[in-house]
């Protein structure tokens, strides 16, 4: 090999190397920020956020900060109503749409003696990046929740109950399960099971 030749296979090798090196750079730098992007808008849409939403109660809005809201019967009386999560919301996806919605059962206690238990549901909105709390489905007065279960869309509320003709003042002992699930934004209940 002349002089000329090896001098033309350097600068050829010396080429694809700074070629390698910057279209290296080029893709390490650029599957990062995808990667990142990726993992940041999959934090983004999966983070529901049941206890600080609103939810209706027959048409009534209540929103919960922290889990808790209190709420004045009327202008100028001190009985207010009171709204707080019992338990842990369960996460579960509810309308098949990839992110972990939550389903919750809530107090409401409006100064007397009763103690009513909601089951309502918080969904994901993806496009707006938006908790959106659900109707609450009354429960019952002085229950006792077990637990809240959610199998292939379909939320499962167990509690013990009373029987018809027992007082208030009876411990609740009947065991009672009742089935929920969305139609659309909507909480319904499963009349099927």
């Amino acid at each position: 090999m002349n002089k000329n030749n090896i001098i033309l296979l350097i600068f050829i090798i010396v080429v694809v190397l700074i070629l390698s090196y910057f279209a290296y750079k080029y893709y390490a730098e650029n599957l990062v920020q995808m990667y990142a992007t990726e993992n940041l808008e999959q934090k983004i849409i999966t983070v529901v956020d049941p206890l600080n939403t609103t939810y209706s109660f027959d048409g009534r809005l209540i929103r919960l900060v922290n889990g808790k809201a209190q709420i004045n019967i009327a202008s100028g009386l001190a009985e207010k109503i009171e709204v707080s999560v019992f338990g842990v919301p369960i996460f579960e996806d509810l309308n098949n749409d990839g992110v972990k919605d939550a389903s919750l059962i809530l107090v409401y206690a409006q100064g007397g003696s009763g103690i009513f238990y909601f089951i309502a549901s918080a969904l994901k909105d993806v496009e707006n990046n938006l908790t959106i709390g659900t109707n609450a489905i009354y429960l019952g007065d002085r229950i006792m929740p077990q637990s809240v279960l959610v199998d292939s869309g379909k939320i499962t509320a167990n509690y013990l109950d009373r029987k018809k003709d027992e007082p208030f003042s009876t411990q609740p002992s009947i065991n009672v399960s009742r089935y929920f699930l969305l139609s659309e934004k909507t909480l319904v209940e499963d009349l099927g099971k």
